[in-house]
């Protein structure tokens, strides 16, 4: 089994790290600028905590980079400069695989999933999109993957940033819509946990139709009069009619091109 350091100590790096711990891979080091926060880790994950890139033992196969898009570079560019042989990858779904290293090969190893601290993540259920400088570390990568997941794909930058965008709208804006209701609803005095049925049996349509057909409600009946009563209701929230109306009118849209 490879050993593999963990950087970052954040929700996917805590998650991942867990997930190959279990599937007994050896984590050799978690790291974080935090050394606490890297304590905190590496003992869920019998490993060695460290605040130093150079602490990283010579000795690991992998080193996961699993940190902020905007500081991703300058780590692996770090880690280049004083590692040689290693594989090292990123865990990001927007940013390109790292080309031209000199000392190392690059990949990517990208969990499709969304991730909190204290939530559990069944591992064996999440997508893994993988992409690798050549053959090997492709074979490397998946290798691992297969591992704590069953769902384990090659996918390439283009693909993944696709991936992404496409996660944003099923996800980040969906929750966001969520937000949106729930306040609606706290205005009144009631509660978000009556919408709940709701949105488990819509989540349940998409798993054995497409969206397209599962695809209900006023706009999709170009019901007037009831968007326009909701628009009322919303009237003072400029910002709110008008997302009411753009995304009716997307609906419809998509509708009449059906």
């Amino acid at each position: 089994m490879k050993s593999i350091a963990i950087v970052g100590s954040g929700n996917v790096g805590w998650h991942m790290a867990k997930a190959l711990f279990n599937a007994n891979f050896k984590i050799c080091n978690c790291y974080s600028r935090n050394l606490e926060r890297a304590k905190e880790l590496a003992i869920e994950v019998n490993s060695r905590p460290i605040n130093k890139i150079s602490e990283i033992e010579n000795k690991c196969d992998v080193i996961l980079v699993a940190i902020h898009d905007d500081a991703t570079d300058e780590i692996i560019k770090l880690l280049d400069q004083q590692f040689q042989g290693k594989i090292i990858c990123h865990t990001s779904g927007t940013k390109p695989m790292v080309n031209n290293l000199q000392n190392n090969e690059s990949g990517v190893f990208y969990p499709l999933q969304t991730f909190s601290r204290k939530g559990k993540v069944e591992f064996s259920n999440v997508p893994i999109l993988i992409e690798g400088e050549n053959k090997e570390v492709q074979n490397v990568l998946t290798e691992i993957a297969s591992n704590i997941s069953s769902n384990v794909q090659l996918i390439n930058s283009k693909q993944r940033e696709q991936i992404h965008l496409a996660a944003v709208f099923a996800c980040n804006f969906t929750n966001h819509f969520y937000q949106i209701a729930n306040d609606l609803l706290a205005s009144k005095n009631m509660s978000f946990d009556l919408l709940l049925p709701l949105i488990s049996e819509t989540v349940n349509k998409v798993k054995s139709t497409s969206p397209e057909v599962a695809q209900t409600g006023p706009a999709k009946r170009k019901d007037q009069k009831t968007m326009q009563k909701h628009l009322n209701l919303l009237k003072g929230n400029d910002s709110l009619q008008m997302l009411y109306k753009l995304i009716s009118t997307e609906i419809q849209n998509k509708n009449n091109h059906a």
